[in-house]
């Protein structure tokens, strides 16, 4: 997609799970080299402020990154939440027709083959689940990517 000039990424709403991977391993790296630096009070007194301002500064850069993964992790649960809403939607205009055909015809015909149907389409509509479980969405999409799969299974939604 072409940008504007001026426009950072974080307008962007295309899930990035390998984005979001890659900003994980990052944290993960950084948050090692925070907790091997010697705590700052076990420091001789003349080296305790550049340290601190050091471990200031990383801490600050984690804390960034958080902010740009929960940023990711939000786009993935955002693009799996409206694939989710256009099944359902499809799935209701879908019963919706099954039923206005079972209704205008009489009791007897096609009962067994019209709940066939229905049941047909509330198994399609209802086989994405991830309206109050989000956040394992997200982490199975993750593990996709770790898995090799560079879109962490998005496209097969």
């Amino acid at each position: 997609t072409a940008e504007r000039p001026g426009k950072g990424d974080g307008n962007d709403l295309t899930p990035n799970p390998r984005k979001l991977n890659n900003i994980g391993k990052e944290l993960d790296k950084l948050g090692r080299i925070i907790n091997d630096m010697t705590p700052v009070s076990e420091l001789p007194f003349n080296v305790r402020p550049k340290t601190r301002k050091e471990k200031n500064k990383l801490a600050s850069r984690a804390c960034r990154l958080k902010k740009k993964a929960q940023h990711e992790a939000n786009k993935i649960k955002l693009f799996g939440l409206e694939h989710e809403h256009k099944r359902l939607i499809n799935g209701l205009q879908q019963l919706k027709q099954v039923l206005i055909v079972k209704c205008s015809k009489p009791v007897s015909d096609n009962t067994e083959e019209s709940s066939q149907q229905i049941d047909k389409i509330v198994k399609s509509a209802t086989k994405v689940k991830i309206a109050g479980s989000s956040t394992e969405f997200v982490n199975k999409i993750l593990d996709r990517v770790k898995a090799g799969d560079p879109n962490g299974g998005l496209d097969e939604l």
